[in-house]
């Protein structure tokens, strides 16, 4: 089915460095969050910048794919981009679709 996993919203709430052990994961999702303060021109850029950093490097450790998620700029998209991030989503890169939208894109891809 070629089905993936993934840690949602990773770095707040319920997700856990525990989780990585106990589950095969496939992706870590890093959490909106952590993207908004990247660039928001207070003292919280930098240690968020740190963060994401970090998880990034414990994905690529556990060779696993990273999505950071809530990319709404230019800016945090190259600073994702030079940090390895390997999937976005966002306003910045698509607005939200249809279900009828979806379905077209998934069938021209079956094709």
């Amino acid at each position: 089915m070629k089905i993936k996993l993934l840690v949602d919203d990773f770095g707040i709430g319920y997700s856990s460095l525990s989780y990585l052990l106990k589950y095969k994961f496939d992706i870590i999702k890093i959490d909106q969050l952590f993207i908004k303060n990247l660039t928001q021109n207070h003292r919280n850029d930098e240690q968020a910048l740190k963060l994401v950093r970090a998880i990034i490097q414990i994905s690529n450790n556990l060779d696993l794919k990273t999505i950071a998620e809530g990319i709404e700029t230019e800016e945090q998209k190259q600073i994702l981009i030079k940090e390895g991030c390997d999937y976005g989503q966002g306003f910045f890169l698509c607005k939200p679709v249809s279900k009828d939208q979806i379905e077209l894109l998934l069938k021209k891809q079956q094709k």
